[in-house]
């Protein structure tokens, strides 16, 4: 299988690292699998020569598929061709929430409908964004995917020894927030998680925003607790991270994180409601264990190859739609 990939943005340069783990994972199954980005983040006018690029890729016949990495404009541009089957990927904040009613960016939702609709395969990272397609036959066959966890970087540290590692600390409680830019991303509702962590005595929020990704196994593994407090989310990779290295999680009641949570003590999903968020890390604190269940959950259910198996079965059941090529 040769499937093209496509980004709106530069993934070498972006602090999230899930595009190149997902696309190191598909190769590590057998997938054949190229990137075509452009940056059209910071200037929109680049979709024209990233629409000019991707014709020109599949206008080469390498290609039996392409799988946009994210929808909105995006997804739209590359289920417009019509050379090869598109199997599109939902991120989160491409399909959840109300869509704007002012701004050029309120034409972004529904250009992530219009393309499921168009599109030969779709994919979401929960139940809750497949209920959120407007499309009958796209919410049908929408696959629930999401990106797996490399458990073998993603592994149960020693607090002290992982604070000693990362030259902090080694006594107080630590709260760990993990998002890129949260002070620009009012979905993220860091301030509901700093009024959180003032309520806990002795507790700091440490905000994860740019850190290496090689270090991340570590910052989890120094932390107390993760603490996501979202009102929209596809299937948060922090969460997993964190399971995965043994580090309980208190999270508010968004994407798959109650499905990812369900009888994993003492992790707890909550209103979003600082005394109750406060309530729930100080339990997490008082019982002391971290997550013991949290390892073995992520690598039964959550792993990177198992992952990238379950978006395999997909791109081939978008192979099964192929329109004519021209």
């Amino acid at each position: 299988m040769r499937v093209l990939a496509v980004a709106n943005w530069n993934p070498a340069t972006t602090r999230s690292a899930w595009p190149s783990e997902r696309l190191r994972a598909l190769a590590a199954a057998g997938v054949e699998v190229d990137l075509l980005a452009r940056d059209c983040v910071r200037d929109r006018r680049e979709y024209f020569g990233l629409w000019r690029d991707l014709n020109r890729r599949l206008a080469t016949g390498r290609y039996d598929l392409v799988a946009p990495l994210y929808g909105s404009f995006l997804g739209l541009l590359c289920t417009l061709q019509r050379r090869v089957p598109c199997a599109i990927s939902f991120a989160g904040s491409d399909l959840n929430g109300p869509p704007r009613l002012v701004s050029l960016r309120s034409l972004s939702r529904p250009a992530s409908q219009l393309s499921a609709a168009l599109a030969a395969g779709v994919s979401v990272h929960s139940a809750r964004m497949r209920r959120a397609l407007w499309w009958p036959p796209a919410r049908q066959r929408a696959h629930v995917l999401f990106d797996g966890v490399d458990v073998e970087r993603f592994v149960p540290r020693g607090r002290t020894q992982a604070r000693r590692h990362r030259g902090v600390r080694t006594d107080g409680i630590r709260i760990l927030f993990v998002a890129v830019n949260p002070e620009r991303r009012p979905t993220k509702r860091l301030p509901l998680a700093q009024a959180a962590v003032a309520r806990l005595s002795g507790a700091r929020l440490e905000v994860a925003s740019a850190v290496p990704f090689d270090e991340m196994p570590w910052v989890y593994a120094s932390a107390d607790a993760l603490l996501l407090t979202s009102h929209a989310e596809g299937s948060p990779n922090c969460v997993k991270e964190a399971l995965a290295c043994g580090v309980p999680v208190v999270s508010t009641d968004v994407g798959d994180v109650r499905e990812v949570l369900d009888g994993l003590p003492p992790c707890a999903v909550v209103d979003p409601d600082p005394d109750r968020i406060a309530a729930a890390l100080g339990a997490i604190v008082a019982d002391g264990r971290g997550c013991p269940g949290g390892p073995a959950r992520i690598a039964e259910r959550y792993s990177q190859p198992a992952a990238a198996q379950r978006f395999v079965r997909f791109f081939d059941d978008a192979l099964d739609v192929r329109p004519p090529r021209q």
